[in-house]
């Protein structure tokens, strides 16, 4: 009698490979995109004109130029969570719930952003596709993870 894996998986090993590229490549798009927005405009080369929105939303304490900062802080925390990959369906739905909330409050303090010719919006789209990569695709690896079983095989079993 000899103990062996059991490997009863539905999808194929080279789907598996490939869905797990897409969830590496989605979450990691995601996360150097966080850490980007929140270490180079908000903390390393503070805009005038972010300073300005979060002033004019009136949705912050302390000064805009702390919360601002504090926001950087924040969106460089989530996406070195996301780069690690540790809970990464929870990590993508905040930072995408995160994200839409920022669109939203951006879009009251100062509609034209909208419109952004740098693409704010359709970036943030993309932002999105990723995140639902990643939060879509992770359960089915994850299954496939814990199809691995050991079982019994014996010459009698087999009977």
């Amino acid at each position: 009698m000899a103990l062996s894996p059991s490997f009863t998986s539905p999808l194929p090993a080279g789907l598996c490979i490939e869905m797990k590229a897409a969830i590496l490549i989605s979450r990691l798009s995601l996360g150097a995109v966080w850490f980007y927005e929140g270490l180079v405009p908000k903390l390393l080369f503070v805009r005038p004109d972010q300073v300005t929105l979060v002033g004019r939303s009136g949705i912050y304490f302390g000064t805009p130029e702390f919360f601002l900062q504090l926001l950087g802080a924040a969106q460089v925390a989530f996406a070195i969570w996301l780069l690690a990959g540790f809970a990464q369906r929870l990590a993508v739905a905040i930072a995408t719930i995160g994200m839409w909330i920022l669109i939203v409050l951006v879009a009251m303090a100062n509609p034209a952003m909208l419109t952004d010719p740098y693409g704010a919006l359709i970036k943030d789209l993309c932002l999105t596709a990723c995140a639902y990569t990643v939060w879509s695709l992770s359960p089915l690896i994850e299954d496939q993870r814990s199809d691995r079983k050991w079982k019994v095989s014996s010459p009698i079993a087999a009977r």
